[in-house]
């Protein structure tokens, strides 16, 4: 973020210096104001040092401001921004207010307050807070970049690999719960991609337009799970012809190569009216005042990818909200998704019903209807008054039946709703029931456009086009350590190969594993020798001659001490204050 800030005011203004601290810059007053003159100098014309200022002399700065003056005729000004307001020594922040103050500079302070306002007065002197003129605000996430990222990679991108459910939300809770930047979640799904390429060998079908595959390329598609599982619904459905076609391609490479042409069609036509509906569905949240507006692209893609949208609350709102919408708004949709669908056929479609809604708004009734409606109303028991009123209102606003039964509506029940629709259908004029036909079909055909909505998880041979798993992004972005030394200690075999003698650390760690979060080292100890003590050669206390079961017993508790040193020096488990003859475990699962 403070790198794009520097950017940003390098490039938009001359006059202005951002000058970027982090917690190791500001470890004393000195260093401070070394990194302050030197990139406040070296930003703009540099001027000659005649005079044995030391290099950390704010007077520096003060040469350059009245060269700057001489020369552009513009006072600079100088921003000191600093990350971690919490980690910097309080009293070096004082001292450099107390500074700064002395010189008729303009300096201005950015502070990155991360927990609370009140770590402002914390960490700074009141003193050195009346000298500052603050001003609060808050950095939020940048949801519209990360909206675009989202439509161009993973909705309107007809090549190319996508990201299923893990995967996308693994960065997604990234972004959002730890603090990630828009660059660092490219560079997620960047790896996500790389990931994919190199674990499957078909990753290149993915952004290949004509392709022919060899028989063991061929094989690699028939044992893809959503190959087989379309083989176990065909065996248990009715449709032979359909049998007939999946029991030739697997045994005819030809067949297979037919019946994956058309796989693959459905999945292009699947893309296709994906990116139609949800360009139909971000156009009506603009001019709808639903919940599905306070969604970003990046979660409304989330839920589509979990369980999908077609029958989801946000598209059953945003479809009534096109019922008791205005005219003025309806056709300013159906403009946009004249021009904006990617279907040829839906926008055509769109955009005749946008040129009939024009007729309809531009029409005017004949003198027989508004008499037939006046003697309606007269005989409903209306008063004139309110019944030109209502005339007037409906001249100059354009209503459907769904939305007169919306504002006639006393109670939000169902019985309410319907009294008050059948009243409002009765009373309707020829420009109403037009427009409120015209606003059926369009709710109609929206609904069928939102029944492409649906989970990619149905479509055969997905694994070739969605990436689903997360387990390489996590251990590519968390330490591995833990997880090689558990393999380690679990199966110890495997890197030392056959030993006679099992180390005793893993030996503990199993005892380890088996145990709760308070371990009493006693009970540990004693499990030790009785299990594993007498396979390394010990005698587990069982001797007949005493020295030689206390030898032994020395012994077992030499091994038992170095492999519990050795646990705690992993981090395994830590002393507790409650028992003093217990530890407790700091992760379970190393």
């Amino acid at each position: 973020m403070y790198k794009r800030i520097s950017m940003s005011l390098n490039n938009d203004s001359s006059s202005i210096v951002f000058i970027d601290y982090s917690a190791s810059d500001c470890l004393n007053l000195k260093a401070l104001l070394k990194k302050l003159v030197q990139t406040v100098i070296s930003s703009k014309r540099a001027i000659r040092n005649r005079s044995r200022i030391q290099n950390y002399d704010v007077r520096l700065i003060e040469a350059w401001r009245q060269h700057q003056v001489t020369e552009d005729d513009v006072s600079p000004t100088i921003i000191i921004a600093i990350r971690n307001l919490e980690a910097v020594p309080s009293h070096v922040l004082d001292e450099l207010v107390e500074t700064l103050s002395v010189y008729s500079i303009d300096f201005r302070f950015l502070y990155n307050v991360s927990t609370s306002l009140h770590q402002l007065q914390d960490c700074l002197a009141a003193s050195s807070i009346r000298k500052l003129s603050v001003q609060t605000f808050e950095v939020d996430f940048d949801e519209s970049t990360l909206d675009k990222i989202v439509w161009r990679l993973l909705i309107d991108n007809p090549t190319g690999l996508r990201l299923g459910f893990d995967a996308y939300y693994s960065l997604w809770s990234d972004y959002h719960n730890a603090q990630r930047s828009v660059d660092q979640f490219l560079s997620a799904f960047k790896y996500a991609s790389i990931c994919h390429h190199f674990t499957h060998k078909l990753a290149w079908i993915a952004s290949a337009t004509d392709f022919t595959l060899n028989t063991t390329e061929l094989e690699i598609v028939r044992s893809l799970p959503s190959f087989r599982l379309a083989v176990s619904e065909a065996q248990q459905s009715s449709d032979l012809d359909q049998i007939m076609h999946l029991k030739e391609a697997l045994i005819s490479d030809a067949a297979m190569q037919r019946l994956l042409t058309s796989y693959l069609g459905a999945i292009t036509r699947y893309k296709l009216h994906l990116a139609n509906a949800m360009q139909l569905l971000y156009i009506i949240r603009r001019y709808s005042a639903s919940v599905a507006k306070d969604k970003s692209q990046a979660e409304i893609h989330k839920i589509l990818l979990d369980r999908g949208l077609a029958d989801s609350p946000i598209v059953k709102e945003l479809l009534l909200s096109v019922k008791i919408m205005r005219h003025e708004s309806l056709l300013k949709i159906l403009r946009d998704c004249a021009r904006l669908l990617r279907v040829a056929s839906d926008r055509e479609l769109f955009q005749a019903m946008a040129e009939e809604l024009i007729e309809i708004t531009e029409s005017r009734e004949t003198q027989d209807n508004d008499e037939t409606t006046e003697q309606r109303r007269l005989a409903l028991g209306w008063k004139d008054a309110e019944a030109a009123i209502m005339k007037k209102e409906r001249a100059e606003a354009l209503h459907s039946e769904h939305a007169l039964a919306e504002q006639r509506a006393t109670r939000k029940t169902n019985y309410s709703r319907r009294t008050a629709g059948e009243a409002a259908k009765s009373n309707l004029t020829g420009r109403e029931k037009r427009f409120t036909e015209l606003v059926d079909s369009a709710h109609t055909h929206m609904r069928r456009i939102f029944g492409d909505l649906i989970n990619h998880e149905h479509l055969t041979l997905h694994e070739l086009f969605w990436y689903g798993g997360d387990r390489t992004h996590r251990a590519a972005f968390t330490p591995t350590v833990r997880q090689h030394l558990r393999a380690a200690l679990m199966d110890p075999q495997t890197f030392l190969g056959p030993t006679a003698v099992e180390p005793h650390t893993a030996a503990l760690f199993r005892l380890f594993q088996d145990s709760g979060q308070l371990i009493n080292l006693y009970d540990w100890f004693q499990a030790f020798r009785q299990i594993y003590a007498p396979l390394s050669g010990g005698g587990g206390g069982g001797g007949d001659d005493e020295d030689e079961d206390e030898e032994e017993q020395m012994r077992d508790q030499a091994l038992f001490t170095r492999g519990v040193a050795e646990l705690k020096f992993m981090g395994a488990f830590k002393a507790t204050k409650r028992k003093t003859d217990h530890v407790q475990k700091t992760i379970s699962m190393l």
